[in-house]
């Protein structure tokens, strides 16, 4: 699996459930990218998502963190003010996809945690 591969698992599943976000990982495990769909925590998950600190906290312990997924089921793929804070609170990217335009975004946070050379080949799948 390449993370094209993880993109792609993440848009199939944000396309077979349209009425809620999808909320997903995306990492590396023994340098082959890894994604997994969690729950989405928010309690208006149509308009909003939540990760479980403590799923983000195991999943981070046992592979080397890239993203935080979410999809838009509404609007485009640019970042709300409440995706940005949230990125910028937690250090982390998001990559976000847009069921309505068919297309993915990435939000780098000012002092992000991951690395460059892994965000770009984040950057390189989009």
């Amino acid at each position: 699996m390449n993370i094209k591969s993880c993109l792609d698992f993440f848009k199939k599943e944000s396309i077979a459930c349209p009425n809620r976000e999808i909320v997903g990982l995306l990492g590396l495990k023994d340098g082959k990218p890894v994604a997994k769909i969690v729950k989405n925590r928010a309690p208006d998950p149509q308009n909003f998502f939540a990760v479980d600190p403590l799923e983000l906290l195991q999943f981070k312990s046992g592979h080397e963190f890239l993203a935080v997924f979410h999809s838009h089921i509404y609007g485009d793929s640019q970042f709300s003010e409440f995706d940005i804070v949230t990125a910028d609170n937690c250090c982390l990217p998001f990559v976000v996809y847009s069921v309505c335009e068919d297309k993915f975004g990435l939000y780098e946070p000012p002092h992000c945690e991951v690395g460059s050379v892994n965000l770009s080949k984040v950057r390189e799948a989009l």
